[in-house]
């Protein structure tokens, strides 16, 4: 394990803002290299491990980004509409947020910042 001075509570800040559990839907999303894939079991099977063990630590764990924030087209604009549907939002994108939620006690959860159906998160 690095020194303490490696870890974000070794530097005064008492929260981590991680896991990305949020679905890769374009390879090109530039937080894809810190997210758990595409794989949604996967990513609400890892998520609440990774919570639990920053947490374990002392600091909160701030499970992102809440949902759908997952491309970087127009982003942060209204033209950043994800058009999903509520069966795939239900299937794909938010049981891994149920599952940091439910099984891993995630302290926090990060907002996303695109529009999903029209409406900004």
């Amino acid at each position: 394990m690095p020194s303490s001075g490696m870890h974000p509570w070794g530097k005064g800040t008492n929260v981590v803002l991680a896991p990305t559990v949020d679905i890769v839907r374009d390879p090109r999303w530039g937080r894809a290299f810190e997210s758990f894939g595409e794989d949604a079991y996967l990513a609400g099977q890892m998520g609440p491990a990774d919570i639990q063990g920053i947490q374990s630590q002392g600091p909160m764990a701030q499970v992102k980004h809440y949902a759908v924030y997952n491309q970087e087209t127009n982003r942060n604009d209204i033209t950043d509409n994800a058009i999903v549907s509520d069966r795939t939002e239900r299937e794909i994108y938010l049981p891994a947020f149920e599952t940091s939620v439910k099984q891993g006690d995630a302290d926090s959860a990060m907002c996303s910042y695109s529009a999903v159906n029209g409406t900004f998160a």
